[in-house]
């Protein structure tokens, strides 16, 4: 597969069309996977991304995966629609690989108690896997919200 480099874009002004289109692909995803797995968001913009933060002491396992879904999600439908993968979803990964990480070693949520790399890298590929199978069942919708979001380069849950 080849790699293909977007630079993080300050905003959705400085853009070119085809990054545009790329960018609404990706944040669009990422849009119908959170509202699936009932990840909190206000909007989503084609550059920006407005994830709730869980702000409470107790969060459950699939809370937490449910979120490494989202972040992967963006990669998945790019990889399907343009056969190619770019830099953009290098944060969302780097996000991903964090949770997975504070689950597996600092909340103990493994399936062992004493984690490893493997163990966090099983849960990514697992996500990952989760993501692609919920893609397919939501590629409509996903290309419906793309339309929106690349016309009005924001979008809000309730949209």
């Amino acid at each position: 597969m080849n790699y293909a480099y977007i630079r993080q874009m300050p905003d959705a002004n400085s853009i070119s069309q085809q990054q545009k289109n790329i960018l609404s692909f990706y944040q669009s995803a990422k849009a119908v996977t959170a509202n699936w797995l009932e990840v909190d968001f206000e909007k989503m913009s084609l550059v920006k991304d407005d994830f709730k933060e869980i702000d409470r002491e107790l969060v459950s396992k699939s809370e937490i995966e449910a979120k490494i879904q989202v972040y992967l999600s963006g990669l998945v439908c790019i990889e399907d629609i343009f056969n190619e993968k770019y830099s953009n979803a290098s944060n969302d990964i780097k996000k991903a690989k964090e949770l997975a990480t504070k689950m597996i070693t600092e909340y103990g949520m493994g399936d062992k108690i004493v984690s490893n790399e493997m163990e966090i890298a099983t849960l990514l590929e697992e996500s990952y896997k989760r993501a692609q199978i919920l893609y397919v069942s939501q590629k409509e919708v996903i290309l419906k919200v793309q339309q929106k979001l690349l016309e009005k380069e924001v979008i809000h849950k309730e949209d």
